[in-house]
């Protein structure tokens, strides 16, 4: 997606029906194209669930190089890192919990509509958006994470 709109960008949600725009206007007239985006906040919450991932599976590689390594006498510390390790939350599969907005919007000017049936209650609130290529990079990133780490979709290790 072409710059203007590869930033998250704020959009008026209406609260009763979920419709999304954001004015813009070029001036010798916009080209409206097809846009996936999804709500930032959505995003934010899988890229932390990533991070969380991904600092569990660098507690378990610890513990699996001081296994390999020189441990001398600390395998009561060892086994308490183990557990700590294997007990640290993983990512949740919260993939579905992420709505794929479809939209039309301008590339040049930002300009993005996703109307939706009216119910007659509309009270916009400022919300942020994304494009919705950034989830499939996280989701991406959340399977790759998974398979280092030989974890099945509950992130539980796989024997």
């Amino acid at each position: 997606m072409p710059d203007a709109l590869s930033e998250p960008l704020e959009v008026a949600t209406c609260i009763g029906c979920g419709a999304r725009s954001r004015p813009g206007e070029c001036r010798d007239g916009c080209e409206d194209v097809p846009i996936d985006l999804v709500d930032a906040v959505g995003l934010d919450s899988l890229a932390n669930a990533l991070g969380a991932l991904e600092r569990r599976l660098a507690a378990l590689r610890k513990v699996a190089e001081a296994l390999v390594g020189e441990h001398g006498g600390a395998w009561p510390a060892l086994r308490r890192e183990a557990r700590d390790a294997l007990r640290a939350n993983p990512a949740p599969d919260a993939v579905e919990d992420v709505e794929l907005i479809q939209a039309w919007g301008c590339p040049s000017c930002g300009r993005i509509d996703a109307p939706q049936p009216c119910l007659g209650v509309c009270i916009r609130r400022p919300a942020f958006v994304v494009d919705a290529r950034r989830l499939d990079e996280v989701t991406d990133a959340i399977a790759a994470a998974r398979a280092r780490g030989a974890l099945d979709p509950t992130g539980r290790a796989v024997p």
